[in-house]
């Protein structure tokens, strides 16, 4: 009796557990569904394609990082053009102050 109660709790804890991942997150972004809705058309459509290992993978949070370094390289750029159109950074950083302001920069768009 109580194996069987542990295994209707695990079968339960398994079909909440299938509407919470990452990539339902991705899938609210693409299509708009609710998060709930989004978590099992993902997972419905990974085991469709055979495609449940790359679950494991971790590709979004690669993604989300190429983006921020992308962002703060672009954030370094437009602070380094900034300071070298304006002038004003040239008291504070020196006589060359394209380097610490693109660092500056990149560090504000990164973050």
């Amino acid at each position: 009796l109580i194996l069987c109660i542990l295994e209707c709790l695990l079968h339960f804890l398994q079909n909440i557990a299938q509407y919470f991942n990452k990539w339902s997150f991705v899938y609210v972004g693409l299509y708009g569904y609710d998060y709930l809705t989004a978590g099992k058309k993902a997972l419905e459509l990974f085991r469709s394609r055979g495609w449940s290992t790359i679950i494991n993978d971790n590709l979004v949070n690669r993604v989300l990082m190429l983006i921020c370094l992308v962002v703060g390289a672009l954030t370094g750029l437009v602070g380094m053009f900034l300071s070298s159109i304006s002038g004003w950074a040239v008291p504070v950083l020196g006589e060359d102050p394209h380097g610490p302001m693109f660092l500056i920069s990149c560090v504000i768009g990164f973050s």
